[in-house]
């Protein structure tokens, strides 16, 4: 689990008017030759390729075109989803491309997508989740665990993960509510503490509420000791933060 913890502390009109969109072969100039990321309304252009995809679902350089905004807009799963159709398509038109540099990535999540959803087992959005969540992209790491959590509500770990990602994402109250949930399950459990108090106090200003949760982390820390973590340097790390959040 550490490895999560630490990271916690991490157009125009014009152009369309004057030039074709449909062809016999499926291309479409538009796509081809518009530079749809330097529009500065980067939605209009979302929307103009989004309609285009509709239409002719197998247009390649729509789809990298689509898949390159979406991921300029942090929606990073279905910018994925998108380039793995790209590629599925003509791998050899993808390859050229410089998005091609994140391929492998995009094909792995987006296959493991696929597959948490086939099998709906939390386990396979927990490990999509870990995955996201390692690379930074909590947005998508609170997704995958919220499908998780959706099929087994009683996992507090995934409560905590999800109360990171949340964080991370500046949603603090929900974050706390998912804290709330994980030590309903789990009293005891040193991390839901820790980080309920940390953020009662960095966030609210709840300095008594949050001297509540560090005694207890405290104490549960203690009573652990250092097997209970992964490492010497974890548990020192958590010790000498709680010396000097409780004195």
């Amino acid at each position: 689990m550490s490895k999560k913890y630490f990271i916690f502390l991490l157009v125009s009109f014009y152009f369309f008017n004057i030039t074709p969109l449909y062809s016999k072969n499926g291309d479409y100039a538009v796509c081809r030759e518009y530079l749809f990321e330097s529009n500065e309304n980067i939605s209009e252009s979302q929307s103009f390729l989004e309609k285009i995809v509709r239409e002719e679902p197998g247009n390649i350089q729509c789809l990298v075109k689509l898949a390159n905004i979406y991921l300029k807009n942090n929606k990073v799963s279905k910018g994925f989803d998108l380039l793995r159709r790209a590629y599925e398509l003509d791998s050899s038109y993808v390859e050229k491309k410089s998005i091609s540099k994140i391929l492998d990535i995009a094909l792995k999540f987006s296959r493991l997508k696929e597959h948490a959803i086939k099998k709906n087992d939390p386990k396979l959005w927990n490990k999509l989740g870990d995955d996201y969540f390692d690379m930074g992209i909590f947005s998508e790491a609170a997704a995958a665990y919220k499908k998780s959590l959706k099929l087994d509500e009683n996992q507090t770990k995934i409560h905590i993960y999800t109360a990171l990602s949340l964080y991370n994402m500046s949603q603090t109250y929900s974050a706390i509510e998912h804290l709330i949930t994980a030590l309903k399950l789990d009293e005891d459990n040193f991390y839901a503490n820790y980080y309920l108090a940390k953020i009662l106090k960095n966030e609210l200003d709840d300095l008594k509420k949050a001297l509540k949760y560090f005694q207890k982390a405290k104490k549960i820390l203690q009573k652990r000791g250092i097997k209970g973590f992964e490492s010497k340097e974890e548990y020192n790390y958590f010790l000498n933060d709680l010396r000097r959040e409780t004195n």
